[in-house]
């Protein structure tokens, strides 16, 4: 809503010819979010992080026959790398297997294939397509599907929490997805994707900052992986 608003001041129009590429990414997006959160309901903490982020993975090798990027050893060396400091900074958390965990992992890993699927094929069919159009294509399905259910839960959701679910969307899928769209209009996917990893070192930051969660090895290790991991790619990025 907030796109459609700003295009209204600007009146600009949106680009609906050659946008059913965009539809589809979507509707793809749409069913992610639901997967995403039914892997966490079904599902431990440490299983449904694990599964997640292999997300970049799947990205290196699908891009490199979708979109023709160069499937280098030094990428999936590094993007297992960082997957590796996932797993050490997760390792102190619950893992279990038990019946419901199957629902969830297996939503957990749909999920983040569709993922996979939704960056590629915006990498490739957003040419022409503005950076705020691309994310407005990206969300729409979904505004339109999860709209209904905050709205109308019972009980109605406070004041409060509305302008926490507002600002929150706000930052993440309007913010957040216009610089990340940003950087994949000027950098490979794979690339991008793996720099993402970061986003759980900042996670870490964020929980001993402010919920004074305690700092142990695998952290610092698993940072170290995450982090180095990235430096390494962004060098070799700009160095192409």
């Amino acid at each position: 809503l907030s796109i459609l608003f700003y295009f209204f001041l600007q009146h600009r129009s949106i680009r609906l010819h050659g946008a059913k590429p965009m539809f589809i990414v979507s509707i793809i997006n749409a069913v992610r979010i639901f997967l995403y959160y039914m892997a966490y309901n079904n599902t431990s903490v440490g299983n449904a992080i694990l599964i997640l982020y292999t997300g970049p993975i799947f990205t290196t090798l699908i891009s490199s026959y979708v979109l023709g990027e160069r499937l280098t050893a030094k990428k999936l060396i590094l993007a297992t790398a960082a997957f590796c400091g996932i797993a050490f900074m997760y390792s102190g958390k619950e893992f279990s297997f038990v019946s419901r965990d199957f629902l969830g992992m297996s939503a957990a890993l749909t999920s983040t294939i569709l993922n996979s699927a939704m960056i590629i094929s915006i990498k490739k069919y957003s040419h022409g397509f503005g950076r705020l159009e691309t994310v407005l294509y990206q969300n729409a399905v979904a505004a339109l599907v999860f709209l209904p259910f905050f709205l109308f839960t019972d009980p109605l959701p406070t004041a409060f929490q509305i302008s926490t679910a507002v600002s929150v969307s706000f930052a993440i899928g309007v913010v957040a997805y216009f610089l990340f769209f940003s950087a994949l209009k000027k950098i490979e996917a794979s690339v991008a994707t793996i720099i993402s990893y970061i986003e759980v070192l900042v996670s870490f930051v964020l929980t001993i900052t402010f919920f004074n969660e305690i700092i142990t090895l695998n952290m610092i290790l698993g940072g170290f992986l995450i982090l180095g991991s990235t430096l390494l790619l962004q060098r070799s990025s700009d160095s192409t």
